[in-house]
Formats: C-alpha cells, sequence, structure tokens
C-alpha cells in the first residue's frame, strides 16, 4: 500500500458511505419526530439548562432539522488521504470528515479513512455534524457530550456537534 492509498477498498469505502447517509436520515427524522412530539426528555442535555422546548423553539428546531435532511438528501463524498492542515484540531478531536462551509454548489464531505474505521452509529451523526455545517453554517466550539456541557444554550444552539449527538440519541436512546 503506498502512501496516498486507502486502507479500505472503493466497495468498502461506497458501502460504509450508503450506510453512513441512511444512519444520517434515520437520525434526522428522529430528531424531527422527537421534537414533534413535544418529548423533552433529551433537551437540556443537548441544548442546555433552563432551555424552555415551547412550541416557536420547538417549531425553529424542527425546522433546521429539515433543512439538515435536505442537505443529506443532496450529499456527495470525496475522499482525501489526509485532512489538510488548516483544519481546526484539539488534541481530543480528531478530523476524520469536513466540507467547505460557504463553498456554493454541491454537498461535498470529504473523508479520510479514520470516517471508515468509526463504528456505523457515529457515522451518521457525522455526516449530521457536518451538513449542519453547510446547511445551517454552524460552528465547532466543543465536540462530544462532554465538550458541549460547557457551552452556553446560545453556543449549541450554534454548535455542529449538538446537532449530531442530539439526532443520534434520539434515532437511539439509552
Amino acid at each position: 500500500m503506498s502512501e496516498t492509498e486507502s486502507r479500505f477498498s472503493p466497495d468498502v469505502r461506497q458501502h460504509k458511505n450508503v450506510q453512513a447517509l441512511r444512519s444520517g436520515q434515520e437520525y434526522t427524522r428522529a430528531a424531527i419526530y422527537h421534537l414533534a412530539a413535544r418529548s423533552s426528555s433529551l433537551f437540556e442535555e443537548y441544548w442546555g439548562v433552563g432551555t424552555t422546548p415551547d412550541r416557536p423553539w420547538r417549531n425553529a428546531m424542527i425546522l433546521r432539522f429539515e433543512h439538515i435532511l435536505i442537505g443529506l438528501n443532496t450529499v456527495a463524498y470525496q475522499y482525501e488521504f489526509v485532512a489538510p492542515p488548516n483544519l481546526y484540531l484539539s488534541p481530543y478531536h480528531h478530523v476524520c470528515a469536513w466540507v467547505c462551509k460557504y463553498c456554493v454548489g454541491p454537498n461535498i464531505v470529504h473523508v479520510t479513512d479514520e470516517f471508515y474505521s468509526q463504528p456505523l452509529s457515529t457515522l451518521g451523526a457525522i455526516l449530521v455534524h457536518e451538513i449542519s455545517h453547510r446547511q445551517l453554517l454552524t460552528n465547532d466550539y466543543g465536540f462530544g457530550v462532554g465538550g458541549i456541557q460547557r457551552l452556553s444554550p446560545d453556543q449549541r444552539l450554534d454548535n455542529a456537534d449538538c446537532y449530531g449527538l442530539f439526532a443520534r440519541a434520539c434515532a437511539r436512546p439509552t
């Protein structure tokens, strides 16, 4: 295997791309259903203490997740051997996928072998996270449940990982 070859065959990558997309769509639909059903069990954990799940807030969040679902329906993948060095990195976050937030054109998610190494439950959440950057222009303030717990409610609404993690939690409650 050369320095620029994937550890995964094109067939394996395509299969995981399809699985990730289906999971992302399932998670996003589950989030919409959860919000529409007025279930509040996950609100504070993902959106912050004191978040009021009132009707206007729920409707706004449903609309956000509907925009993510539209983005997922038009996603394309681009395999990259390594992530560009100018991407934000923290010691606790390894870049395995990214999008060009302000680019015009299709929703292209750039992925590395690290993406294909993730469990299926994580792949769907990663796609929701990445597409939220394109569809909602979200940012990366915190990663993982521990990282988002330190954010204010306003930061959480603008944090991509909150969307991916909330959607996954709605689809796969513990």
